[in-house]
């Protein structure tokens, strides 16, 4: 550590003010279960906190808005919502007894769409600036990572990239600081398909769930400078969400398959090869790495196959049904 900086420990996180920072599962040779158990419990949190979310929007979920025949594919939902509120503004007139119990009913039911709508409107405009924003950091924290491991010559050799760590001090230790906040403000993308009523996939729970305590771990291999990979990627996939992008799909399902290749390769390099990285004084952050990542790796690539080849060919045969009727 830097002399003159203030230092701070705390559950197994040790740094100070200068951008030099490590976190471990060990220290000195044994187990550090402060730090343990502080990443369980920030799994936890995250498991939790999309348990709640579900249970408020799912109890308090508003009725879908009554079937139109006039409504197109391109309609937004707001505005379905909305027309749908217009359709049962006045309720029907009727000599029945129960008549005010029946207004009574309608007005609670466009009253429930109009809040809809309105969220709906809110959340469209929030999902965006959430996505443009993690794009932009995304895109500075690849380049600042960029410079920094060309700076280093980490990108010279393969001993280079898989037997070497780049000091965790200056602009790279403030910018992997940075990555790993992100991986907490990502969180936000579950909880706005949550809000937003849509079901979380298990790649994405499992992935979002585990990505702070991999960017919390990995810098303790050569394999942490490779996080601008990731950064590349979320670049192109934040901007997708703000604005989709036709290409832009395959492109960021097919960069983390080989992000996940290329780090579980140098782990096993650095692992095995006795010449190149010592990876016993950080053997359980190393096993939980390559578990999770390799984990990884097997959800993006059973989603790949689902989307794009799976979903391909069964796309090709409804079009050889469709021709022959």
């Amino acid at each position: 550590m830097a002399v003159g900086c203030n230092k701070f420990s705390l559950f197994g996180f040790r740094g100070n003010l200068c951008g030099e920072w490590e976190w471990t599962f060990s220290h000195n040779d044994h187990l550090d279960w402060s730090s343990i158990i502080c990443h369980v419990v920030i799994c936890l949190v995250y498991h939790v906190s999309t348990l709640h979310l579900k249970s408020i929007f799912i109890k308090n979920s508003p009725p879908p808005p009554p079937p139109t025949t006039t409504t197109t594919s391109t309609t937004s939902s707001s505005a379905i919502a909305i027309s749908a509120a217009a359709a049962v503004t006045t309720p029907p007139t009727s000599t029945n007894p129960d008549d005010n119990k029946k207004k009574k009913e309608f007005s609670i039911l466009s009253e429930l769409l109009t809040y809809s709508a309105a969220s709906q409107t809110w959340l469209n405009g929030f999902k965006f600036y959430h996505n443009v924003s993690l794009a932009l950091v995304s895109l500075w924290m690849f380049v600042m990572l960029l410079w920094s491991i060309v700076q280093d010559g980490r990108l010279n050799s393969w001993e280079d990239m898989a037997c070497r760590v780049t000091p965790m001090t200056g602009i790279y230790g403030i910018v992997n600081f940075v990555y790993l906040i992100t991986k907490l403000w990502e969180w936000i993308d579950s909880y706005i398909l949550i809000v937003d009523r849509k079901s979380l996939l298990s790649l994405h729970w499992f992935h979002h769930m585990t990505t702070f305590t991999m960017a919390a771990v990995t810098h303790n291999f050569p394999v942490g400078g490779f996080a601008l990979i990731n950064c590349l990627v979320h670049t192109v996939m934040y901007a997708h969400y703000a604005s989709p992008i036709t290409w832009a799909r395959p492109f960021i399902t097919s960069g983390q398959l080989i992000q996940f290749v290329i780090v579980m390769s140098i782990h096993v390099y650095g692992f095995i090869s006795p010449s190149c990285y010592d990876m016993k004084p950080v053997f359980w952050e190393w096993l939980y790495c390559q578990s999770v990542v390799f984990g990884y790796f097997l959800l993006f690539l059973k989603f790949f196959y689902d989307e794009y080849l799976a979903g391909k060919e069964k796309k090709k045969k409804i079009g050889n049904v469709n021709k022959s009727e």
